[in-house]
């Protein structure tokens, strides 16, 4: 019984959460597209070029570690 409980419990709590990310996206695409500024789409391309800027960077780290984990444990 307390198992089944916990699950139900794991669900509702999932429900919420989605909830609210579902809520938190339709406020941000609502906000996006109020924007009618002509440069929309240069901010749109620049917020692109930093998050492949920000995951390019994050694979390097993650590679030099990978090939490397004694020198970044030791420093």
């Amino acid at each position: 019984m307390p198992f089944a409980l916990t699950g139900v419990l794991f669900v509702l709590i999932s429900a919420a959460a989605s909830l609210n990310l579902l809520q938190m996206d339709a406020r941000m695409a609502s906000a996006m597209a109020k924007d009618t500024d002509i440069n929309a789409a240069d901010t749109a391309l620049l917020y692109a070029r930093a998050d492949l800027a920000r995951i390019v960077v994050f694979t390097s780290t993650a590679q030099s570690i990978n090939s490397n984990p004694k020198k970044v444990i030791c420093s």
